[in-house]
């Protein structure tokens, strides 16, 4: 699987914000950079810019498109975006746990 290097920051604020101690999140990171391809933001910033999407949101949809991948979504926009580019995505609230479970097994 590949993850986006932005998203990491992303993870570690999340964690941050709750009880979990910086200890702890280090590790989380670290599992994660050992558990995912992660992708840098100079291997998407053209695609990034090709698809001229708002936001932050724009990284991930590049990387999903780049490398043709499912993206997973928690963002109802984004999801809307990606799917006006082609791009397979579940929306994660509108589904269940299975469902979820069921793209990622394929």
């Amino acid at each position: 699987m590949y993850f986006h290097k932005a998203e990491l920051v992303e993870v570690a604020s999340v964690l941050g914000g709750s009880d979990i101690d910086q200890n702890t999140v280090k590790k989380i990171l670290d599992a994660m950079k050992r558990t995912f391809i992660v992708i840098s933001e100079e291997s998407l910033f053209n695609k990034a810019l090709e698809e001229a999407l708002s936001g932050f949101n724009t990284h991930f949809i590049a990387l999903a498109s780049k490398i043709r991948a499912l993206l997973l979504a928690d963002d109802a926009p984004m999801a809307i975006q990606a799917r006006n580019l082609n791009i397979e995505t579940v929306l994660m609230r509108n589904v269940s746990e299975e469902e979820i479970l069921r793209k990622l097994d394929r």
